[in-house]
């Protein structure tokens, strides 16, 4: 898990702050919204991202100290 800030940028997590990704191959979900849910919107016509996008697989070996992966996230139209 890892909530991104406002400029993109995001630390996944495991258990708690600063512990990192353990080895293994994740399905990324991006999740972003233009308000808050649950004030009468679904999220589906709240979602920034297009249906149905999703990104690549993130694969993590444990040999890796730190990790930079980019993506590049359509916005819905």
């Amino acid at each position: 898990m890892a909530t991104f800030q406002t400029d993109g940028e995001f630390a996944a997590r495991t258990f708690e702050d600063g512990d990192g990704l353990l080895p293994g191959t994740y399905t990324v979900r991006i999740d972003c919204f233009s308000g808050p849910l649950g004030e009468g919107k679904s999220p589906r016509e709240l979602s920034l991202v297009p249906s149905g996008w999703a990104p690549e697989k993130l694969s993590i070996t444990g040999e890796e100290r730190s990790v930079t992966v980019n993506f590049d996230v359509p916005r819905k139209r």
